[in-house]
């Protein structure tokens, strides 16, 4: 998303999940005038419920780095070890009991040469304010585009809590109040973008939401709301045990 004057007269619309769908914001957040509308999905607000869990590092991103990242690298670097996806499944029956049993989590070196951010990641607590660049929170006022925040209540957790905060504290007043979908994730989310990349303006349209929270429903029927918590939500009291 660059500031090239020569590309204003292209309207633009984004759709990402997870980390994609972070980095949507990220770009918004500078503005570019051909952005006209985006959908990040299963999106964290902060990395406070991402790269951690509210507290605890998130361990599921060993497997992870594992899985997705590691065999890439080493394939690139002839490096020893699963060099591909299958290769990298296959062989984490047994690497990963042994990596995730590793404390402190800095002692585990599978990573080292192919995946350093991981221990970057673990030198900085979530709190330090190394972690601002990725607070997505800071860059709702300086977002114009129309957004879509989707997630679906069996998402990673941070997806559905991501899309209610990015919601809840995103819209302002100088446009029409926000609403809430339930929809199939790739129907709604082109019916929703089209009509904004398609009209001319850099803002939404008045008919259609700035701002909006969608959660996947797998017999496809639409609902809206104009608030958060949603009207029929109703309140339950859950106890866990180990």
């Amino acid at each position: 998303m660059g500031r090239d004057p020569g590309l204003v007269k292209w309207r633009r619309g984004t759709f990402g999940l997870s980390y994609p769908g972070a980095v949507q914001w990220m770009a918004a957040g500078e503005n570019p005038p051909h952005l006209k509308a985006m959908v990040p999905a299963m999106t964290f607000a902060s990395q406070e419920n991402f790269i951690y869990a509210r507290g605890p590092f998130d361990m599921s991103w060993i497997e992870w780095v594992w899985n997705d990242i590691a065999p890439d690298r080493r394939a690139r670097r002839h490096l020893a070890g699963p060099s591909n996806h299958d290769e990298a499944l296959a062989a984490w029956s047994s690497e990963g009991p042994r990596m995730e049993s590793v404390l402190p989590l800095q002692g585990m070196d599978a990573f080292r040469a192919v995946a350093p951010f991981y221990y970057e990641w673990l030198r900085h607590p979530p709190e330090d304010a190394w972690w601002a660049w990725a607070d997505l929170r800071p860059k709702y006022g300086r977002t114009q585009a129309a957004v879509l925040n989707l997630s679906g209540w069996y998402d990673e957790g941070y997806g559905p809590e991501g899309a209610t905060e990015n919601f809840a504290d995103f819209w302002p007043p100088v446009l029409v109040r926000p609403r809430m979908w339930r929809c199939f994730w790739d129907r709604g989310s082109m019916a929703w973008m089209t009509p904004l990349v398609r009209s001319p303006g850099n803002v939404a349209s008045p008919t259609m939401p700035r701002s909006t929270t969608t959660a996947w429903s797998s017999i496809g029927w639409i609902t809206t709301c104009a608030a958060w918590p949603t009207t029929w939500a109703a309140a339950a009291t859950r106890f866990a045990t180990t």
